[in-house]
This record gives structure tokens, C-alpha cells and sequence, in this order.
């Protein structure tokens, strides 16, 4: 079972546009990837982290954040829970995700419940991590809610204790990014204790 905490460069840009090219020409047509090209400068969101837990923020790109936008439930239970997973760096006490992966054709998805495949997800997160020598590493999860203010269900924290409870994961931190309709949840499980994040910057 979680335990919970209190509740309180990359690539360079041509070389990500090159990767994101060879990996096109290279699998099945119905996998989607998003990149960070942040040309246009914008700012990323950034979370506080419990000075308890060995992460003190995490920062999603705000082009992962555009992508994620277009998956929101607004039209709640008339759409189904969309989910992939958050990729990116490990800097010390820092996570950056800067990729993530959506929904594909092999994910089980409702309203209200969804089923994250392995396949489709697993092969690109392969093949950032090795075109980027180790740089993109998988950090985590994320899924919508069909709520205005994201929160956490019974279902979610059972996953989550899941999947912090293997082997690979059970000793390092993981991000769980739930996406509302107007507000966000997020949280990092770092050695199996829950940390829930501040959001910091709008």
C-alpha cells in the first residue's frame, strides 16, 4: 500500500527534429508522440514537491500541457478518459517531462475508467531513450478526469500502489498527472510514499 507523505539540456532541437523523423518513418502509423520543440518560448508549469520527498519540482513543457489541453473531458461522461505516459529527465532533485505519449487504439478507454496498454506506449518510450542515449527516461503517468478540479479516485491510488510496488519502481520517484477540466492533480511517489505537488507558475 502508498504510504502518504504530507499533502502539502536536452537533446538539442535539431536533433530532437531528426529523431522525431527517423521514429515516423519506423513504426505503425497509429502511434502518436508529442515532443518538446519549444520554439515560441513559452513558459512551463512547475510544481512544489514536499520538502519531505527527495524531489523538490517537477516541470512539464508547456507544449506537453497543449497536448494534454485537447484531451480534457469537457464534454464530461460523453468522452472517454484519455491516458499515455510522462517522459523526460531526471536532473538530481528535478524531473523535467518534456514528452508524452497519447491515447492509442489498444488502450481500453470510458468515461470514467481506462486501461493504459503496454503496447504502442512501451515502443516509444524505447526509442527516445535509446536515440537519446539514456536522456528520456519513462517518469510516470497521466490520464483525465471528468471533473472540473482533478482528484485522485480509489481506482487511481490501487494502480498507483501497483505499479510503485515493482521491482523497477519501488526505489526511485514517479509522476501521476491527473488532467480536469479546469484544474489539474499532480503527484510524485517517491519510494513508495505519496507527495501531492504545488503548482507554482500559471
Amino acid at each position: 500500500m502508498l504510504k502518504d507523505g504530507k499533502v502539502k539540456e536536452s537533446l538539442p532541437l535539431t536533433r530532437l527534429r531528426e529523431t522525431i523523423v527517423m521514429y515516423a518513418a519506423h513504426i505503425p502509423s497509429e502511434i502518436m508522440l508529442v515532443s518538446n520543440l519549444s520554439e515560441n518560448g513559452a513558459t512551463p508549469l512547475i510544481w512544489s514537491i514536499d520538502k519531505n520527498s527527495s524531489i523538490s519540482h517537477v516541470m512539464m513543457e508547456n507544449s506537453v500541457l497543449h497536448i494534454i489541453k485537447k484531451w480534457r473531458q469537457y464534454d464530461l461522461l460523453k468522452q472517454s478518459e484519455a491516458c499515455g505516459i510522462l517522459m523526460g529527465e531526471r536532473r538530481g532533485e528535478y524531473l523535467r517531462v518534456t514528452h508524452i505519449s497519447e491515447p492509442l487504439a489498444t488502450d481500453y478507454r470510458r468515461p470514467n475508467f481506462y486501461q493504459r496498454s503496454i503496447s504502442g506506449h512501451q515502443q516509444i518510450l524505447d526509442f527516445l531513450h535509446k536515440s537519446s542515449e539514456g536522456q528520456i527516461q519513462y517518469l510516470g503517468e497521466w490520464h483525465t478526469h471528468p471533473q472540473n478540479m482533478a482528484s485522485p479516485s480509489i481506482v487511481d491510488y490501487q494502480e498507483w500502489a501497483k505499479t510503485t510496488a515493482l521491482q523497477q519502481f519501488c526505489q526511485t520517484q514517479l509522476i501521476f498527472f491527473i488532467a480536469g477540466i479546469t484544474d489539474d492533480w499532480l503527484g510524485v511517489i517517491d519510494h513508495q510514499v505519496l507527495y501531492r505537488g504545488t503548482l507554482l507558475t500559471e
